[in-house]
């Protein structure tokens, strides 16, 4: 048995700069593994110059045992050393164990080529070969084990396992608060995470240091400026209300109540009136009189109406609602509707283009079908679309973007009136989800459309080895010269250079950028915030001004020296488990490297309408991002059912989709985030009720057999069936029946979305007549049924 150790090669000792690269070999055959002293390690980082301050990357022998003990090891790998060094064979370099035909050697792998290994890298490493090690090998024990590798069955060797468990025990340094005794090993036997820390389980007792203690928020959303900048309009979303802020000295004037949840507003060019939308299924658009503070005209909208758009000569002004997929057009000042029109899917941004013909809308989701069963060699694009309304005619035309571009959310025109940008995530759905790098599953970033032939460029936010996920809100300078975006996965403002970014989308190079992550170089700027859920952003000469959710407050950045100011709208609140678990939700901060949140896949908890091919049923099948809406009561969950429940998701999505490891508390914040989401009342119900087709639908489904399967009050019976869904993609046949409360919102259907419509469902797939007698109706008794399940 071969023992390796890290040694610095000597001709390198003393070179400027020379930073470390750690390898680790774990050898298979021979079986050999690294046994480090605290000698070793002191030769390592003493023979080292290191390009920052030494005390970084020192380990402290503090017991002074003369070994480096686990605790003393993680620290060492949790600093933000990126190290380089040589991996000597018994100090013999003619001997390394890539030259024998029974080893194998485990390397880190270098990204970016720039000959650093980032302690991201290492750590991936780590778990990667942790898990690799295969066979019936053993680790010889060392005595006294340097790293407290523990012998189980005392017969003087770790075995595999037990390697593997110290190597994932010794890189939990970031995760706060958690044990070292396993599901397993606390004798959980009804745990479906056996080799989860006790602490983090979902069997293990959790409190929250709030308690059931009820808080009010105001949750800040939207930021509107005067056209001098001296005031500033807020929409506090949780409040109801609209904050009028005056920007010179940094204090509220007045707050004005309006409807409730209001999620938009716009200012009269007069700036004496501002109009509101607010409300969910019983939406909302007002007029408020800012002289009096009052809402002096009000009138019903569609469903969760938001952003709203005045036309130039402010004779119209036209809502999103987003659950109904329409754009609604009222008249000015008796706010009387005129039409309605049709989008793709979930308006939920607008702006109006500088001469008033043309209204841009940003569709919040894609409405394709995922898997094309007729030619399973066709590729799947999948897109988010924006619309563009003609306030004429109110005909409509849509521009797809690249291709995985959802969660449309920010929109703005350039002042020029030429450009207009739009902010989303772009999914790499088609990829295996085996790694995150170089935004492999999720990157981020924004369309630019131009407006005089409609062409699309779609630039991303990222840089190689950090995500910036969640793009929100944004805006430009007065004078066009800056794009603002707020990113709210990672509590960051990003600021373009708008000249250098039009220069070289000017010269052509090429007209798809959206996986050139070295794009924006030379011409953007990360700025830090320190405040959880970044929503809206306000731009005005000299300041910038970003609208923090979680933290009911604002943070103005001054851009003469990007200095950061703290503004709280209210009282600062503690967070309840359920406000705590929604931020978490969002907060991509808690995902290697930054590239996405757990709401990039799940907006809301419901889900973005594309196919993932997860790894936890292999790979090449990939299925239908599931809503989580009644997650907690219709287990399993996945589509083949092999998560318990969704507490066991929330863990292993922690470690294998965000690639780290677990965190006591976000997992069980997260847990009564999703325990506590409520349904939206669909769009279909009228005034709250079925409408009369509906009722008929509804008798339709209990006499042809629909609610045998899927019986109220969750519409699942929690069973998995055969219905006739097999994909080309694998041999599965057997999956789990989903809950139909809210299917209004999750197409595409199926598990391999392959119907964007609810009726292709029964037509086209056949569903329901295995058991049911669904293949017996008539079209207009089909129209019956579909309008029942899309009300519930």
């Amino acid at each position: 048995m071969e023992h390796f150790i890290l040694k610095m090669n000597e001709n390198k000792k003393n070179t400027v700069n020379t930073v470390v690269t750690v390898f680790f070999g774990i050898v298979i055959g021979s079986v050999s593994t690294i046994f480090i002293t605290s000698d070793t390690m002191s030769d390592i980082i003493s023979d080292i110059y290191f390009p920052v301050p030494k005390t970084q990357f020192e380990w402290t022998d503090k017991n002074h045992d003369g070994n480096v003990s686990k605790k003393e090891f993680r620290s060492f790998l949790a600093a933000d050393a990126r190290i380089k060094a040589e991996l000597i064979c018994n100090g013999n370099e003619q001997s390394k164990p890539n030259q024998s035909k029974n080893s194998l050697q485990f390397v880190t792998a270098d990204s970016n080529k720039d000959n650093f290994v980032s302690k991201e890298e290492f750590r991936a490493f780590l778990i990667d070969n942790a898990v690799k090690v295969s066979g019936d090998n053993f680790v010889q024990k060392q005595e006294p084990s340097p790293f407290g590798m523990t012998d189980t069955d005392q017969d003087g060797t770790v075995s595999k396992e037990e390697f593997r468990k110290f190597l994932l025990n010794s890189i939990a340094t970031e995760t706060k608060n958690v044990g070292t005794t396993t599901c397993a090993e606390a004798g959980h036997t009804d745990c479906a995470i056996q080799d989860m820390p006790e602490e983090v389980c979902c069997m293990s007792e959790f409190e929250w240091k709030n308690g059931n203690k009820k808080f009010t928020y105001k949750g800040p959303t939207e930021i509107t400026a005067s056209a001098d900048g001296k005031t500033l309009f807020i929409v506090n979303h949780d409040a109801d209300e609209i904050v009028v802020f005056d920007a010179l000295q940094n204090k509220i004037i007045r707050s004005l109540p309006v409807g409730k949840n209001p999620n938009g507003l716009v200012l009269s060019s007069d700036e004496k009136t501002i109009y509101v939308t607010s409300g969910g299924y019983n939406g909302w658009l007002q007029a408020v009189d800012l002289i009096s503070g009052k809402v002096v005209k009000e009138t019903e909208t569609g469903h969760t109406p938001m952003k709203p758009v005045l036309l130039p000569n402010e004779k119209k002004i036209f809502v999103c609602n987003r659950f109904n997929g329409f754009v609604t057009e009222y008249d000015l000042p008796e706010m009387s509707p005129v039409r309605r029109i049709k989008t793709i899917r979930e308006p939920c941004a607008a702006v109006v283009s500088k001469d008033g013909t043309k209204i841009f809308v940003a569709n919040y989701l894609p409405n394709d079908p995922n898997n094309y069963p007729n030619n399973p060699h066709e590729p799947v694009n999948v897109a988010a679309s924006v619309s563009i309304i003609n306030t004429v005619s109110g005909n409509t035309e849509h521009l797809r973007l690249s291709n995985g571009s959802c969660n449309l959310t920010g929109l703005c025109l350039s002042p020029d009136g030429r450009y207009v940008y739009v902010t989303h995530i772009l999914s790499r759905f088609y990829n295996v989800t085996d790694h995150l790098e170089h935004g492999w599953m999720n990157a981020n970033g924004i369309s630019i459309i131009d407006v005089t032939n409609n062409q699309v460029y779609t630039v991303l936010l990222d840089d190689p080895e950090l995500g910036a996920a969640n793009p929100h809100g944004i805006t430009t300078s007065p004078d066009g010269k800056h794009i603002f975006v707020s990113v709210s996965g990672t509590d960051e403002i990003i600021i373009l250079n708008t000249e250098l970014l039009h220069k070289k989308l000017a010269a052509g190079e090429s007209t798809d950028y959206s996986n050139d992550l070295s794009f924006l170089n030379g011409m953007k700027k990360r700025i830090k915030l320190n405040g959880k859920g970044i929503r809206g952003i306000s731009v005005t000469d000299q300041k910038v001004y970003v609208a923090i959710y979680y933290d009911d407050s604002l943070r103005q950045i001054n851009l003469s020296d990007e200095t950061v100011t703290e503004i709280y709208l209210g009282q600062k609140r503690e967070l309840t488990q359920e406000r705590a678990g929604e931020m978490y939700w969002n907060d991509a901060t808690l995902c290697l490297e930054q590239w996405q949140s757990c709401a990039s896949c799940h907006p809301d908890g419901r889900m973005t309408g594309m196919n993932w091919d997860l790894l936890h049923d292999g790979a090449n099948n990939p299925k239908n991002t599931k809503s989580l809406i009644l997650s907690s009561e219709t287990p399993p969950t996945m589509w083949l059912g092999d998560r318990r429940h969704t507490m066991q998701c929330t863990r292993t999505g922690f470690r294998f989709i965000m690639f780290m490891m677990p965190q006591r508390e976000p997992c069980f914040c997260i847990d009564e985030y999703l325990r506590t989401i409520k349904p939206e009342p669909s769009p279909y119900l009228v005034n709250g009720c079925l409408s009369e087709q509906a009722e008929r639908g509804k008798i339709i489904f209990e006499t042809t057999g629909c609610s045998v399967c899927h019986p109220a009050p969750y519409f699942t019976d929690l069973k998995m069936y055969d219905v006739g869904s097999k994909d080309q993609y694998s041999d599965q046949k057997i999956f789990d029946t989903p809950t139909l409360i809210e299917v209004w919102r999750t197409a595409p259907y199926l598990h391999d979305g392959r119907y964007v419509n609810m009726k292709d469902v029964f037509r086209l797939g056949k569903h329901g007549n295995n058991n049911g007698l669904v293949d017996q109706l008539t079209e207009k008794q089909l129209d019956d049924l579909v309008e029942y399940i899309l009300s519930l």
